[in-house]
């Protein structure tokens, strides 16, 4: 399967809800965080290990933006670095930017990020509590939020 077919995208902005759906599914069906050797969060992982829930990964493990990160655009340095920031780096593939770029900014004369949302409950939550994390960050953004 070539990289366009596992990462479905064109040069446009995804939707909010195609963003929330894409990762939430993807969360779900990995069940596990994307951690590096030290246990930090990190938007990939070339584990190819057994994970948390005994389900191989052969493309390693990602968090809920990494899946949005395809292969030929992966880059080191973008670990460490929040989804805003990397979005805003001049070396941030043009395809990458151009779907997400638009979930970093004011909602309703706000700050609000979906992006950093989404990062935030893959980072800082355990498996457990991300269905009702995701339950929150839809009734925030008004989005559709379909249990699993």
């Amino acid at each position: 399967m070539s990289s366009a077919e596992r990462f479905p995208c064109t040069q446009e902005s995804a939707t909010a809800q195609e963003v929330f759906d894409r990762a939430l599914n993807h969360l779900r069906a990995q069940g596990c965080q994307s951690k590096n050797s030290d246990g930090g969060c990190v938007y990939w992982t070339d584990c190819l290990e057994e994970d948390c829930q005994n389900k191989r990964h052969e493309l390693g493990l990602r968090c809920g933006i990494g899946i949005f990160i395809r292969p030929e655009e992966y880059r080191s340095w973008m670990e460490g670095n929040p989804i805003d920031i990397l979005l805003l780096n001049d070396e941030c593939p043009t395809r990458l930017h151009a779907e997400l770029i638009e979930h970093i900014y004011h909602v309703n004369g706000k700050y609000q990020s979906l992006l950093l949302r989404i990062q935030s409950i893959h980072d800082h939550n355990i498996v457990v509590h991300w269905e009702s994390e995701f339950q929150k960050l839809a009734k925030d953004f008004k989005l559709i939020y379909k249990a699993p």
